[in-house]
């Protein structure tokens, strides 16, 4: 893949002393700090404290990428031994390269775009409203000092534009001198915070749940995002999927009229039972971050900034609350819709009474 190309063009530059960006690389955290670069054996533990969520999910998935690619490497090494001795030699390309160049380019990279010498309109003129991170399945390009910034969603903090060559990045939002200047990297969720960055937010108002559904009649799974809100949360697709799961039915000539048709009682009752499901797990994950939160010594945050010897179980801690973050967002969707969706099928079951009171009186007559 073109990202692959790129992680092998930065591990390269790295080990070049002689070339331009390798001071910047070479100033990079030795670990990346997104999600997959958790190497430790405490960070291990915390990561396997999540494997039942979706999170857990996509890392593994990852891992398993990424090996396929290391594993891609020795076959072309194999393949072309000679010029591979000189090109991809693996005391520098490997596993422990690979993951600290893909999370770097993960947690830093801005949209290909700004890579782009353009004046087209429709290349620039969104940028600013979707944050840093539109355009994430384009390749992105690497600006060293601006990747400097931390991530606020008050605002959109800079806006960008590309002209003669350069990245123009003007300052978008009043800012107090002497202030930290932020960067808005986006309406993410704190998924996605974590996968690529390394952190989450607490009470994350764009946090979102991903339920994936593998229909009969689709080659691959899709995947639907309920958003914080209850029932509002939840995408007409998702109900469209699952009346289609649960019919065989897939109206969609007027989504006006299916929305408030395709919410039936079968829809609820098969969306419920996804959800308990993912509730549960959730629950466990949960258990499993307190049982390793338990297990770390308590420390102070003066020891940290003393340097002593708590400092790395004060970090684990940080850690674990992030993931404890992340966990609690999703049990908060799950929560909202399923309470929603019990107060829609005590109707369902109230109306079912009144129609056979309605149907009593009427055999009596």
């Amino acid at each position: 893949t073109d990202e692959l190309i790129f992680w092998l063009f930065m591990i390269q530059q790295r080990s070049d002393r002689s070339a331009f960006i390798s001071p910047y690389l070479c100033s990079l955290e030795h670990a990346a700090p997104d999600l997959l670069s958790w190497r430790s054996n405490d960070e291990s533990t915390l990561k396997g404290a999540i494997d039942l969520s979706n999170l857990g999910n996509s890392l593994l998935e990852s891992h398993n990428r990424l090996e396929r690619q290391c594993q891609l490497l020795d076959d072309i090494r194999l393949k072309f031994p000679e010029k591979c001795a000189s090109l991809l030699p693996p005391d520098i390309f490997n596993m422990e390269s690979l993951l600290w160049a893909r999370g770097h380019y993960l947690s830093r990279r801005y949209p290909g775009k700004y890579s782009l010498s353009t004046n087209d309109e429709d290349t620039t003129a969104c940028i600013h409203q979707f944050g840093k991170e539109i355009g994430l399945q384009s390749l992105g390009c690497l600006v060293p000092l601006l990747d400097m910034l931390n991530h606020n969603h008050d605002h959109d903090w800079l806006k960008f534009h590309v002209e003669n060559d350069c990245l123009q990045v003007i300052c978008n939002h009043p800012v107090q001198k002497g202030s930290e200047l932020y960067s808005c990297y986006g309406e993410l969720s704190n998924e996605q915070l974590l996968f690529a960055y390394g952190f989450a937010l607490r009470n994350n108002p764009f946090d979102s749940f991903a339920l994936k559904l593998k229909s009969t009649s689709a080659a691959a799974s899709q995947v639907f995002y309920i958003r914080r809100g209850g029932m509002s949360g939840v995408p007409l697709e998702l109900w469209q999927a699952l009346s289609l799961l649960v019919n065989g039915v897939n109206d969609t000539s007027d989504e006006e009229e299916n929305t408030g048709e395709v919410i039936g009682f079968d829809e609820c009752l098969s969306l419920k039972e996804f959800l308990v499901n993912k509730a549960k797990n959730m629950d466990i994950c949960l258990q499993r971050l307190k049982e390793v939160k338990n297990s770390v010594p308590k420390v102070t945050k003066v020891k940290r900034k003393l340097g002593a010897d708590g400092e790395g179980s004060y970090l684990l801690m940080d850690k674990a609350a992030q993931l404890e973050w992340y966990v609690n967002g999703q049990k908060e969707i799950l929560s909202e819709v399923l309470g929603d969706i019990e107060t829609l099928l005590s109707q369902y079951s109230a109306d079912d009474e009144d129609d056979d009171e309605i149907v009593e009186e009427e055999v009596k007559s």
